[in-house]
């Protein structure tokens, strides 16, 4: 089997191109679309409105040896999902 590069040694240099997948905890990961990248950690602070299923662009923005590289979603370029069912409430000028 062919190990798998780093996210740091994309073509793309510093932006990844991929799959979203939210995780239990805060946050979640970008699956990218190239296989031979491995996924990168999105903490929730850089999700931004990616939900679960998005195709993203990712600004990878810490890579160390032997660790996973962490990012944050710069483009969310196209939606898994339509229609989303829920309530939204407004604090503010949050919305939630």
């Amino acid at each position: 089997m062919k190990p798998r590069r780093s996210a740091r040694d994309s073509r793309l240099n510093d932006f990844v191109v991929g799959r979203y997948q939210a995780a239990r905890k805060r946050g979640g990961y970008l699956v990218p679309d190239d296989p031979a990248i491995a996924d990168i950690r999105i903490p929730e602070r850089g999700s931004g409105s990616v939900l679960d299923g998005d195709q993203a662009t990712v600004r990878i923005y810490r890579c160390k040896p032997g660790r996973v590289a962490r990012g944050e979603i710069v483009t969310v370029m196209r939606r898994a999902h339509r229609r989303i069912a829920g309530r939204i409430e407004r604090n503010g000028k949050s919305f939630f």
